[in-house]
């Protein structure tokens, strides 16, 4: 009996990690200003498409601004590309606070299934009246 249990433990274990890993994996992205906007860069490959975006300012975790689709029923979902702004669907950005910035993406492919997370965490400063973004 106790063998059973050490079997069933070590298995749900390495299964529990594998997923957790899995989940867990975010990839960093960039984030660039283009006059007065703010421009977030992921390495999107071909097929992968917008799944949601979340917006956080510091210290203002608890409102963090979100918007998601539904990847399974969405007929027109959002294509990314590596050399496109993630759509912020026209986030008040201000000069002076620091963001983060998490991306999620879905596969839209038979051979890829899921989707990749991206995160940008950065602040917004002026210099010379342009705007800027430095990542933290």
């Amino acid at each position: 009996m106790n063998w059973i249990r050490l079997i069933y433990l070590t298995v749900s274990l390495v299964g529990l990690t594998a997923c957790e890993s899995s989940i867990l994996d975010i990839y960093p992205a960039n984030v660039i200003t283009v006059g007065e906007n703010v421009c977030v860069l992921i390495a999107a490959e071909e097929n992968e498409f917008l799944n949601g975006i979340q917006i956080v300012e510091a210290g203002q975790e608890k409102e963090a601004w979100r918007k998601y689709f539904d990847y399974q029923t969405t007929k027109d979902p959002i294509r990314l590309y590596p050399d496109r702004c993630v759509p912020d669907f026209g986030y008040a950005w201000q000069t002076g606070k620091a963001y983060s910035f998490l991306t999620e993406t879905f596969y839209r492919d038979k051979e890829k299934v899921g989707g990749r997370n991206f995160t940008a965490t950065f602040t917004l400063y002026r210099v010379d009246g342009k705007l800027m973004a430095t990542r933290i």
